[in-house]
């Protein structure tokens, strides 16, 4: 998933939450609530991609590997807001001369 395939589906769904509500204008109440869903899950997914990227970085970077081995992986579920739900990966990793440490 990249930043465009986010944007894409947020526009669609906008545009999908408009037709209807012009299509029934009692419902504006329905259509308030979809377009707020609508950005909200869409803020939600491009912090869980910035979140992987960054997962991405600390996996590759020379200094991890240098001194740290990625000992296993794992998806974390953070509430984001009150409704929302955020999935992001983790990383455990060990330095060869102390403990394990979470990375995000």
């Amino acid at each position: 998933m990249n930043i465009i395939t986010l944007i894409n589906t947020l526009v669609s769904g906008l545009l999908n939450a408009e037709e209807e509500f012009l299509e029934h204008l009692d419902s504006f109440t329905t259509f308030e609530k979809t377009v707020s869903s609508l950005s909200n899950q869409m803020a939600a997914d491009f912090i869980g991609l910035a979140l992987t990227n960054a997962d991405q970085l600390i996996r590759d970077s020379g200094m991890r590997k240098g001194g740290y081995t990625v000992q296993r992986r794992r998806q974390r579920t953070l509430p984001l807001w009150e409704i929302l739900l955020l999935h992001i990966p983790c990383i455990k990793t060990r330095q060869e001369k102390a403990g394990a440490s979470w990375m995000n």
